[in-house]
């Protein structure tokens, strides 16, 4: 449900993936598919070593949970679960101990070394645990090897170890291959727990809030110790296509109707003013399809924002070509009983303040403008900002709806990185001036905005945070690392985050995560999870 999105707390907003940064690091996927030979940069610690992979000082044991394996000795030893400063780029010579999910992109790729790398990591920890093999086993003193996703990736279930082997010759592999070896007790395998994917969160207090899974939509308002199903009755979870909690009381669930051959397409919003307890449904057609083969309204993305129990509107993106960017708003004045339609100026996320005041950005690639509108979106002009004319590569973001602050991420050339900076709106032309910067050239992962003057920024391996509207910034190393896409804090230290969960494909859903200590540590939450 790439598009679909949420409501997070009422008076702030949050940074959502694809609105201001299009770069985001996905660094458990991106990184092990790079492994098995797809061309995304590898783990390294930064050090540039470039010393042959047998150099003359010989070959060194290296002890890694209970075995032993020997590498040439002039190679680096990166150990990811004690180096937290350990970021992703291939520079090798290398061995790397541990599981990469979480390790970042370095902030600048160095250039690309002759020489392999070799990474051991706990089976148990890796999502290649309950791989089949695809090939015939090798056996190492006396325990077997079997190859996984490939031949250069192999596991040994009786050592609870995967090996990866990329060196720069099969000599080199074959050599670190058979020196391993048992040198001690082999820890007992930890599996994680069973993964619940979210698509779509929201926090409507401290201890409040809604999740939505291919199950149903919880609420909790214990923290995530329990959750109830409060989808409306007869709502399939996957037909979902947008969801917004004012509150803890007052929400709106909108659901997609598909078209028939003689039926245009519809979305059927659902209100509720007691927690989900119970529902009212209001169905809108939707406009019917422009042209053969492109025009239509896409009814399963939703964008939903409401400023209080009576005044929201609902965005839907038309399906057209790279060259055209549109959508169709409507406007509600009674709570979701009735829509009016009134206009969108461009096919992207929408802020309103008031029931008049509102924002809106987007735009065909590169050129992203940001929207305004005083009359609740019956007409909008266009505003600019300092720096213009060069603008985002993905579109600004607007944050409120209490807190009037517009945050532009642009990616540095080499899109290794990139520059974060927050505007304040001056009420002249240009309407809004630099007001702050994040002091780093890391990608700006999620942010949240709680007031006016305490921000909180996801930079992997990075969080920052401001008291003073950026004058100062405190950063922290997160535990574990986060480099999640969407961020909604309560207060100054509970939050939640949606970050891409690890596993062995490149896409199988967010997971929840939950901090009480303002982003320092963050432990899983499994909505309605058995």
């Amino acid at each position: 449900m790439d598009g679909l999105r949420g409501g997070g707390l009422a008076g702030q907003a949050a940074w959502r993936a694809g609105r201001v940064v299009l770069l985001i690091a996905v660094a458990g996927v991106a990184a092990m598919s790079a492994l098995a030979g797809c061309g995304v940069q590898r783990p390294h610690a930064g050090v540039r070593h470039s010393a042959s992979p047998r150099g003359p000082g010989g070959w060194k044991p290296v002890g890694y949970a209970g075995v032993v394996v020997d590498i040439p000795a002039s190679w680096l030893v990166v150990n990811l679960g004690t180096d937290r400063t350990a970021c992703l780029s291939y520079n090798g010579p290398a061995l790397y101990l541990g599981w990469i999910t979480g390790v970042p992109s370095c902030p600048v790729a160095p250039v690309p070394s002759p020489a392999g790398i070799v990474e051991l990591a706990q089976l148990s920890a890796t999502p290649y645990a309950g791989d089949r093999p695809t090939g015939a086993p090798v056996t190492v003193h006396g325990h077997a090897g079997y190859p996984v996703k490939g031949p250069n990736i192999l596991s040994f279930p009786g050592l609870d170890l995967l090996v990866l082997l990329e060196a720069s010759d099969r000599a080199t592999d074959r050599h670190i291959l058979d020196s391993i070896r048992q040198a001690g007790p082999i820890p007992t395998p930890r599996p994680a727990p069973p993964l619940t994917a979210v698509s779509a969160m929201g926090l409507t207090g401290a201890g409040a809030g809604w999740a939505l899974t291919a199950r149903g939509l919880f609420a909790t308002g214990t923290g995530g110790r329990r959750w109830a199903n409060i989808i409306p009755p007869g709502v399939r979870p996957g037909h979902i296509s947008g969801v917004f909690f004012l509150d803890a009381r007052h929400g709106w669930v909108a659901v997609g109707v598909r078209p028939g051959p003689q039926r245009p397409p519809g979305e059927v919003i659902y209100r509720t003013d007691d927690g989900g307890a119970r529902w009212q449904a209001a169905r809108r057609r939707l406009p019917a399809q422009r042209h053969y083969d492109t025009g239509f309204v896409d009814w399963t993305v939703a964008d939903l924002a409401f400023t209080d129990p009576l005044h929201g509107w609902i965005e839907l993106p038309r399906a057209t070509n790279t060259s055209y960017s549109e959508a169709v708003l409507y406007r509600t004045e009674d709570g979701g009983r009735s829509w009016t339609r009134v206009k969108a100026p461009v096919a992207g996320p929408i802020t309103f303040t008031s029931p008049a005041r509102g924002w809106t950005s987007g735009g065909v690639d590169p050129d992203q403008r940001l929207y305004v509108t005083g009359d609740g979106g019956r007409s909008w002009q266009q505003q600019t900002w300092a720096g213009e004319p060069a603008p985002p590569y993905a579109g600004p973001g607007i944050f409120g709806p209490q807190h009037q602050i517009l945050a532009i991420d642009a990616p540095n050339a080499a899109q290794t990185g990139g520059t974060l900076t927050f505007y304040a709106p001056t009420g002249t032309d240009p309407a809004w001036q630099p007001a702050a910067r994040l002091p780093s050239q890391l990608t700006a992962d999620a942010v949240a905005i709680l007031d006016a003057s305490d921000w909180v920024v996801i930079a992997n391996p990075y969080l920052f945070t401001t008291t003073d509207a950026g004058q100062h910034w405190t950063r922290v190393l997160t535990t574990p690392r986060i480099d999640g896409a969407e961020l909604v804090m309560a207060g100054a230290r509970r939050g939640w985050i949606l970050q891409p969960a690890a596993c062995d494909s490149f896409d199988c859903g967010d997971e929840l995560l939950t901090t009480a200590d303002g982003g320092r540590t963050w432990t899983p939450l499994n909505p309605g999870a058995r």
